[in-house]
């Protein structure tokens, strides 16, 4: 509200000043009616919602923030419910079918998805026996963590 009224304040001295310089004639005429419309406008612009293109564009953006945020959640499952089938064809490789696989994921300040730890659990697991016998342990830890960028250290597989 104050920055109305000094707004008015000053329009009006910087009118006077200038249509005390003008010189008489048609251009002065004009000069003081386009004054008194951008007067007029000057005294409505309370009443009127100027803002409307800066919330219509906040709005605007906020929904595509939305829409951003609701794509960058589904390639994140998309990418995790890859991981979670590839790490399920690395077991069959190595004879083990039916084992409970969970991940530690997170997603960093630029939205990328980052693995920290991955469990499986092998006790309900089917083991194929016409395997030679191995260290199987060792080798998956190896296969996952290779295939996830991860120490092998960070994949715990329970008996």
């Amino acid at each position: 509200m104050k920055e109305w009224v000094i707004g008015i304040v000053v329009s009006v001295f910087a009118f006077s000043v200038i249509s005390l310089v003008l010189p008489n004639g048609s251009t002065a005429k004009f000069i003081k009616q386009l004054f008194s419309v951008i007067m007029i406008f000057i005294l409505l612009q309370p009443f009127v919602n100027t803002n409307t293109f800066y919330e219509q564009s906040f709005v605007y953006n906020d929904k595509i923030s939305f829409i951003q945020n609701d794509f960058l959640e589904y390639a994140h499952d998309k990418s995790v419910s890859i991981h979670y089938e590839n790490i399920n064809k690395i077991l069959l490789n190595f004879g083990v079918e039916n084992a409970n696989v969970d991940m530690l994921y997170y997603t960093d300040e630029n939205y990328n998805l980052k693995i920290e730890k991955v469990v499986i659990n092998l006790e309900n697991s089917v083991i194929k026996t016409d395997r030679e016998h191995i260290d199987i342990i060792d080798q998956i830890k190896t296969s996952i963590g290779n295939y996830l960028s991860l120490d092998k250290n960070l994949v715990v597989i329970y008996d």
